[in-house]
């Protein structure tokens, strides 16, 4: 296989490769076979043409059928061997068959940018303390006892204060007879002050399947703008009543999920929290060294990795939805929506990479074996595929060729926490900030200053390309 590959942009490179004939031919006799299917040439039965004629006649379905059974592979061996830094599928530019010789194709491909690195150590970042309050521990304990609330239905009594009652309502103007109100599920929240005062009185004392029947004046500040003003015939039928038991938050709820009493619940939680934010915090002070370091750098990034990436992002948002939605045009229609929004992030990231596989050559980071083994057990333990071994996982992993990429995965954190290691950290109470840019002044005809219009206008075009081409890119590829 010769391959010869030439750079036409930083973020791009063209593949020429040609294929010695035993590389193809398998690929070629399946190729043929499927043209002489539906072949038909005058003077010749289907199937009995002569090899030559065929090629010659349908030489252009030939190739475009050859590539897509070779290109796609031969691609995968061109990126691993030459070590190119892809960053989306190759795209096929052109094909070339010699029956019996060879195959020739170029393809062009987008990659991550090479970049010289400035000095990266030292740079001074801010990072917030952080403290679990009163209110957070008392907001997630909150949230154990809702958990464990119990949802009973009411069939053997009337309904009575600290009931959810589910009813069918509808209301009639009493002048018009016209139907003002019509819902079918509303629901009533005895005992509550939020609830309605006059539908809590009507439903109060009555039995599952009731029909409740009562005259209204509303006021003219009623919650119900239909009734405001106006005499109203009311009508509740009474579908559900539930009552929610909520456990007392105590020793012996704490107990229950495995703590010694309700002190010992408290600081766990104030613990697990405290993890959180200091979790979260670190993940920020890490995104904000990172943009500090990069405002140093101009370089363009390939628009296929900056899409892939916020693809990725945008699904991470809706995943909760996914089995609601699907598959649907509104599930399509959201994720095209949100992918513009996430587009400044994926194009940081995607800096950032570029900037950690520099920071991984210079300081010559290498994946051990026990570190890359490591990662994959945690893969098995979070997708809880116990019948799979580390193994298997393995092979099918390099079979897929993601072995690869959870190696650069690992290598990158590895140069993230080489370069916070050498930050200087500064911890804060509140984040200063940055200070805001100075409002234009109105020039008027008799100013007199140098305004350096030409100047700026001058730099403005100068890095404006460079600035701006990648988001181009990036918004014409998205």
């Amino acid at each position: 296989m010769q391959i010869n590959i030439t750079e036409k942009s930083p973020i791009l490179v063209s593949v020429e490769v040609t294929l010695p004939w035993d590389k193809v031919s398998s690929h070629f006799s399946a190729t043929f076979k499927e043209i002489t299917k539906y072949a038909n040439l005058p003077g010749f039965r289907k199937g009995k043409a002569p090899t030559a004629i065929l090629l010659k006649r349908y030489r252009s379905e030939i190739i475009s059928d050859l590539a897509q059974r070779v290109v796609p592979e031969t691609m995968k061996d061109v990126i691993k061997e030459k070590d190119l830094r892809a960053a989306g599928q190759p795209r096929l530019a052109d094909a070339d068959l010699k029956h019996k010789e060879s195959f020739g194709f170029t393809a062009v491909i987008e990659v991550l940018p090479e970049i010289e690195l400035k000095d990266w150590k030292g740079v001074e970042v801010e990072s917030l303390n952080v403290s679990a309050t009163d209110e957070m521990v008392n907001e997630k304990l909150e949230g154990f006892v809702k958990s464990a609330t119990k949802h009973q239905d009411i069939t053997d009594r009337a309904a009575e204060d600290g009931d959810e009652v589910t009813v069918a309502l509808t209301a009639i103007d009493g002048e018009t007879d016209e139907t003002v109100t019509d819902i079918e599920k509303y629901v009533v929240y005895l005992g509550k002050e939020h609830t309605h005062p006059f539908l809590a009185d009507m439903v109060k004392g009555a039995n599952l399947g009731d029909t409740v029947e009562d005259e209204f004046e509303g006021p003219e500040d009623d919650a119900f703008k239909e009734w405001q003003g106006k005499k109203v015939r009311l009508y509740v039928d009474i579908e559900k009543i539930q009552r929610h038991e909520a456990p007392e938050l105590d020793d012996t709820f704490a107990k229950n999920l495995g703590h010694e009493d309700l002190a010992a619940f408290r600081a766990k939680t104030r613990e697990e929290i405290l993890e959180q934010l200091e979790e979260d915090e670190k993940n920020s002070t890490e995104m904000r060294l990172m943009s500090k370091i990069l405002d140093d750098y101009e370089f363009e990034v390939p628009p296929s990795a900056v899409y892939g990436e916020a693809e990725m992002m945008v699904r991470q948002q809706v995943m909760p939805y996914m089995q609601y939605l699907g598959d649907s045009p509104d599930m399509q229609k959201m994720l095209e929506g949100m992918m513009s929004r996430f587009v400044p992030s994926a194009a940081q990231k995607v800096r950032t990479d570029v900037f950690l596989d520099a920071v991984t050559a210079e300081l010559d980071l290498t994946v051990a074996e026990e570190e890359l083994n490591e990662e994959l057990q945690d893969y098995l333990n979070q997708t809880q595929e116990e019948e799979k071994s580390l193994e298997e996982l393995r092979e099918e992993l390099e079979g897929r060729g993601d072995l690869r990429f959870l190696e650069q995965v690992i290598l990158r954190r590895k140069a993230l926490d080489a370069v916070v290691g050498e930050a200087k950290i500064v911890k804060v109470d509140e984040l200063t900030k940055e200070p805001e840019p100075e409002p234009e002044h109105e020039h008027g005809p008799d100013c007199d200053h140098a305004h350096g219009s030409e100047e700026a206008e001058t730099k403005v075009e100068a890095s404006g390309d460079d600035a701006t081409s990648s988001e181009a890119e990036v918004s014409s590829e998205a």
